[in-house]
């Protein structure tokens, strides 16, 4: 059956484009990028609400030829288009000038195959024109990219990427499991295929390639007692467990890296174990170190330095210890394959593996361990990357690869190991059964978990180590997952789904945003990279510059242009990938070995880098000065582990936490409870949190004080009590900055959790690595981490060191801006017991507001609709919900569970009007502050823009830009010229009243879109403006939690199909109130004035924009440019 395209996507609006496009007189590369961008428009707007998720546009082109029966020659043209348009930026502009009427063609013939309608006369270039050079081709000799058409027996039809209109016959002889795998759509890679006809066999088949699995997760299927791809779902929920085995393992890794660095210097192991300490208190605090700590470590030290030394130099020729990369990272979509290896020399003719712990008993030699299977699969899948990820290299090579285990526990650590053709085909069957398994969960079908027992996995286990250990941990897991009661197994298996579904958009790709999920780094155009901000590309290396000496940490880069800066959505902090690149090809991630690396600051021409992992030398660097850099968001597949094992602790945590979560009992109320002390105006407030004996919600609305006095109050008044201890966590870091200056401004000493870049500087000094600086021994550490009052820390950065738990109970955990956080994040944390198995944290402040912007989730209301009755009435009616907002809807007009903050103290009373009555229906109160009443300053005016400005506190400039061919729909060129004439109007003023004034300090620009800030900025550095290029010109989501006397608000919007983008967050409250979210923050962040800039028709199709325009033309405050 056809999907028709969503209602408020015009299928006219394609052949406006396309006609535009056609009589434009742009040059011809412009108008071929316009046209690749119409062809990305239309497949995603015929795909959209398909119940099928798509990585990358072959499988999107290929479901809309077979479901809507394109004709062989249609597929043919659409598809060289598509490979063209994928691999745009390797074109000239003669290439583009001759494919665009081929290409143009076949994209109107692919609008008529969407839209079911003929396109308008004389739309198509009538002459005949010549396919040109398909550039796919060059990508097809390793391995062919396929669609799954259907299966039967051993047999699988497909269609490839190269040759979509032709049906091809896969053998699966030896992979008989894949037929019963597959279903339609689903992509395959065929690694060296043999095509002989119709017919096509290949060496190794990777099921979902785009779905990348780690490397580690394959091997730890590979278990003593059986091999099996199920192991890896009963390790998702495996609760983290600190031991000295682990701490050793991770202590070892670190003196690898130093022994690297440092040469053949003479390492300190005082020094070494100080640093190792002070990274890992609280593991070290939970686990206990055993006395033999220390001895085991330093012989780790000595048989690191014996290896590298002594071993490596005589067995491998030409081996360098400064010619090695350390923890280099590698995506190998080729094998549906990612991770990091611990060693691995430049010219990749080497690679080792390091353990720590045993290997297998050698009894001929106990200084030299057998390989465990396990880790020879681990070094396998490794040496197979090198050979298929990085053929061209293996081949200059000679096909010479030196791959070892290095058990530094042993006095002889390295084992030399080669291929194992059988036990490779194993592992990578093992990798494609642990994706269908994946996506299944995904899908809602949780079905594997039913028959999934101790027994089931057990192949080849027996004796004491079965029996004492490895069957009882396995039940641990399994049991609580089979013995849940009805509801809470509901709810377990529907979160399940909703994470395991997250999970999989953040490889593959969502619905919602064009260029999302990991894979977009193979499977976009650069164009759609820097369109969706997603690159930083053309870089150049600064430093370490050639003659750098030692150890490289440090990176320094430069920017291509001036623009690269404001585009990209990067931040201080972020993590991410660096690479380089030839200039003459795209950027890619997959033909090189990355560095991961940390943003520690982005300046106007260049941006600074730290290495996650030391490099022993400027050689992996240097090596590459003359080529491109690229910069791209790093995808941490272990981020996702907490939230598995969250959903797992919810089913062991104590029932009356497990009650109060699925609403099956009342939060209960201590009305005896009083206060110790006196909180003014807020001591209503501090009673009835007080009296909260297991949950609060704090609603507070914009400049209410959420966190200056709901989050400061109730902390103060725990702190009361002694002895007590209180938890504070938010789910970015800035939020936790803010905590972090209320807890200095008040003198509350605390310790924060999380690494230093993502810390304010001002703070770093509260980090607990920071704090337990002076401590001795682990005890010490212990000591002061159990005397702490205080915690601080992002919801991530607690479930990643979520055994502090264990060590430490809470009496209360305040959650800010707990309507962002969704509620998967949060079950680990809540559902935490003690050592004694109490709860480890007794009562629960939530703080937020549901009707600011909600938790980001990649699934859009269909997927993440909750169906089952019973969970719908314990409030889950959809997953994307946060667990605040579930628990206002249900307890938000009960006086002893929810208090709204109701005086602004923020916003002129004029500014607050519109949010106030078409969003809180009225109940917000003006706090009387001075800025809250003045009147406007009655200065004369001159143009619209100071109108608009000095007549009105709340005014919006109608501004219209048709979109022009070549005209990015993210940029508004005539919006830009009139927000920067308002900041320039805004400087005259204010500088004339007083020299000190800021414009960086005053002024907020907010725009839908990092391209349009980059607009911005250049327009305002045209006007000469002072201060200018300080001014915060962010997206709403970067404003919220801030404020500026001015906010000029741009909606840059061209066409109606970006309304929905607007207007994403706009739900209907329970009182039947409709709330725009975006709007509402984006308003409530001035104090003083607001400037609204858009086009008055076209927003005027959404609702709530026409009653705020119509709001402002009442007020007088409407003007036209």
């Amino acid at each position: 059956m056809t999907t028709p395209l969503p209602t408020d996507i015009p299928g006219s609006s394609f052949y406006k484009d396309l006609r535009s496009l056609k009589c434009s007189a742009a040059p011809a590369a412009v108008k071929y990028d316009a046209l690749a961008h119409v062809f990305y428009d239309i497949i995603d707007a015929a795909t959209e609400t398909v119940p099928v998720n798509f990585a990358g546009p072959f499988a999107k082109t290929d479901y809309l030829f077979s479901e809507r029966g394109a004709s062989s020659a249609l597929v043919v043209a659409v598809n060289a288009a598509r490979g063209r348009f994928r691999h745009r930026a390797t074109m000239t502009a003669a290439e583009c000038e001759a494919a665009f009427e081929h290409d143009f063609n076949a994209v109107v013939g692919l609008a008529e195959l969407c839209l079911g309608e003929p396109a308008p006369d004389n739309l198509e270039f009538l002459r005949a024109v010549a396919a040109p050079t398909d550039h796919t081709m060059a990508e097809a000799q390793e391995y062919v990219r396929v669609v799954v058409d259907s299966a039967e027996g051993n047999m699988i039809r497909v269609r490839s990427e190269h040759q979509p209109e032709k049906t091809l016959e896969l053998d699966c002889s030896d992979w008989p499991e894949l037929p019963g795998m597959v279903q339609p759509y689903d992509q395959l890679n065929l690694v060296e295929p043999e095509i002989s006809g119709s017919r096509v066999q290949a060496r190794y088949v990777i099921y979902e390639p785009d779905y990348l699995v780690n490397v580690t997760q394959i091997a730890s299927c590979f278990e003593s007692y059986g091999t099996d791809a199920r192991i890896s779902l009963v390790r998702r929920f495996m609760p983290p467990v600190n031991t000295a085995a682990g701490d050793l393992g991770n202590f070892a890794s670190q003196l690898l890296d130093e022994e690297v660095n440092r040469g053949r210097e003479e390492i300190d192991f005082r020094n070494s174990a100080t640093a190792f300490f002070r990274s890992n208190a609280i593991s070290l605090a939970t686990c206990g170190l055993p006395p033999t700590f220390r001895h085991e470590a330093l012989a780790q030290q000595i048989n690191i330095r014996h290896a590298l030394s002594d071993v490596l130099p005589t067995a491998v020729s030409g081996f360098d210890r400064g010619n090695v990369m350390l923890e280099p990272a590698f995506f190998a979509e080729i094998l549906g394959l990612q991770g990091r290896m611990d060693l691995m020399q430049l010219d990749y003719r080497l690679v080792v593996e390091q353990k720590s712990g045993k290997g297998e008993w050698n009894p001929g030699n106990e200084n030299l361990p057998r390989y465990r299977e396990n880790h020879y699969v681990q070094l396998l899948l490794y040496m197979a990357i090198i050979r298929y990820n990085y053929r061209a290299q293996y081949e200059r090579n000679n096909r010479c690869l030196s791959a070892f285990l290095m058990y530094s526990r042993y006095a002889e650590p390295l084992i030399a190991l080669g291929n194992a053709p059988a036990l490779l085909r194993e592992a990578l069957k093992v990798r494609n059964e642990i994706v269908a398994n994946e996506r299944k969960l995904a899908s809602g079908d949780s079905g594997v978990l039913d028959t999934l027992t101790p027994d089931a996995l057990n192949s080849r286990g027996t004796g004491t180590l079965w029996e004492r250990y490895q069957r009882p941990q396995l039940c641990s897991v399994l049991d609580p997952v089979h013995n849940a009661d009805t509801l809470a197994a509901l709810y377990f298996r529907r979160m399940l789904a909703f994470v395991a579904k997250e999970h999989q958009l953040s490889k593959c790709g969502n619905k919602i945003k064009r260029g999302s999920g990991f894979a977009a780094a193979w499977q976009c155009a650069l164009a759609e990279k820097l369109d969706a901000g997603n690159i930083y590309a053309g870089l150049r290396l600064c430093e370490p510059a050639e003659g750098h000496e030692g150890a490289v940490k440090e990176l320094l880069l430069e920017f291509a242009d001036d623009a690269a800066n404001d585009i990209a959505n990067f931040r201080a902090g972020d993590v991410v990938i660096l690479y380089p690149y030839d200039e003459d090809a795209e950027p890619d991630a997959r033909s090189t070995m990355v560095f991961r690396c940390s943003i520690t600051d982005i300046r106007e021409r260049c941006i600074s880098l730290q290495l996650r992992f030391e490099q022993s030398s400027a050689r992996p660097f240097v090596m590459n000065s003359t080529r491109l850099w690229a910069i791209e968001h790093d995808f941490m597949d272990s981020s996702y582990n907490a939230l598995y094992q969250g959903l797992h602790a919810f089913l062991r945590a104590p029932e009356l936490r497990r009650d109060l979560i699925l609403f099956r009992r009342r939060p209960r109320v201590d009305r005896k409870a009083t206060l110790n002390m006196s909180h003014g105006d807020f001591n209503a407030l501090a009673l009835r949190v007080k009296q909260a004996r297991d949950i609060f919600l704090i609603i507070g609305p914009p400049g209410t004080g959420k966190t200056s006095y709901g989050l400061v109050t109730t902390l103060k008044e725990q702190l009361s009590e002694p002895g007590s201890s209180v938890l504070l966590l938010s789910y970015t870091n800035r939020a936790v900055d803010e905590m972090s200056s209320k807890l200095v401004e008040h003198g509350i000493d605390f310790m924060r959790i999380g690494p230093e870049l993502s810390c304010a500087p001002e703070y770093r000094s509260f980090l607990i690595g920071e704090k337990i600086s002076s401590c001795g021994n682990v005890g010490q550490v212990r000591e002061a981490i159990m005397s702490a009052r205080v915690f601080a820390a992002t919801v991530a950065s607690l479930n990643s060191s979520i055994n502090l738990l264990s060590l430490k109970k809470f009496d209360l955990v305040i959650i800010d801006e707990a309507s962002q956080i969704p509620e998967p994040h949060l079950l680990g944390i809540l559902s935490a017991k003690t050592e004694e198995g109490g709860p480890a944290i007794d009562r629960i402040v939530m703080i937020g507001d549901h009707k600011q912007l909600p938790a980001v989730v990649q699934q859009t209301a269909q997927e993440a609709e909750v169906e089952e009755p019973e969970l719908r009435e314990a409030g889950l009616c959809d997953c994307r919900v946060s667990m605040f907002e579930r628990f206002v809807n249900r307890y938000g007009e009960d006086r002893e569970v929810t208090y709204t903050l109701t005086r602004q103290g923020r916003m002129h009373s004029e500014i607050a009007e519109f949010p106030n009555e078409r969003f809180y229906n009225g109940k917000l109160d003006i706090a009387g502050l001075p800025h809250q009443m003045v009147p406007l300053p009655g200065i004369p005016a001159t143009n619209v823009m100071e109108k608009a400005l000095w007549e009105h506190r709340v005014s919006f400039i109608n501004v219209v830009e048709e979109a022009a061919v070549g005209s990015p729909d993210k940029i508004n060129d005539a919006e830009a010229l009139v927000i920067s004439g308002i900041a320039g109007a805004i400087w005259k003023y204010e500088s004339g009243r007083s020299a000190e004034f800021s414009l960086a300090d005053s002024v907020g620009i907010i725009v839908p879109y990092r391209n349009q800030i980059s607009h911005i900025r250049h327009k305002l550095a045209a006007a000469g403006i002072p201060g200018a290029s300080e001014v915060a010109i962010d997206t709403v989501e970067r404003f919220q939690g801030s404020q500026r006397d001015y906010i000029i608000y741009g909606f840059t919007v061209k066409k109606a199909g970006q309304l929905r983008f607007l207007t994403q967050h706009t739900f209907t409250d329970t009182d039947g109130t409709v709330v725009d979210r975006k709007l509402n923050v984006a308003m409530t962040r001035a104090r003083e004035h607001l400037v609204l800039v858009g086009n008055a028709r076209l927003l005027g199709e959404a609702p709530v924009f026409s009653d705020l325009i119509d709001y402002c033309r009442q007020s007088g405050g409407y003007f036209d440019v």
